[in-house]
């Protein structure tokens, strides 16, 4: 479902099933990390990753998580509701002028 970015449309499917949308996000971040771990390996294997950008990145990767999951626990719902269609209209714009 587009990668990792497919977490997007995911939640949303998880929210028209009936989940509320914390356990959407933590469902749809589930469902995408066995996706994310094979295009790792394939990416691995043809030789497309520089492994020192990825040890520097991943020490953010990780800060990242961490800090998004103790805020998604605290959150309230309605201020994730608009959080999260601030990014997806930011995303969608970017990847329209471009």
């Amino acid at each position: 479902m587009f990668g990792a970015g497919g977490g997007i449309v995911i939640a949303q499917i998880f929210i028209f099933l009936g989940l509320t949308r914390r356990e959407a996000h933590a469902c749809a971040i589930c469902t995408i990390l066995p996706i994310c771990i094979l295009s790792t390996f394939l990416y691995l294997r043809n030789n497309f990753v520089n492994i020192f950008d990825v040890n520097y990145l991943s020490i953010y990767g990780v800060i990242g998580a961490i800090f998004g999951c103790t805020i998604l626990k605290n959150i309230n719902t309605n201020i994730l509701r608009k959080i999260f269609g601030f990014f997806s209209i930011f995303v969608a714009l970017r990847l329209i002028l471009r």
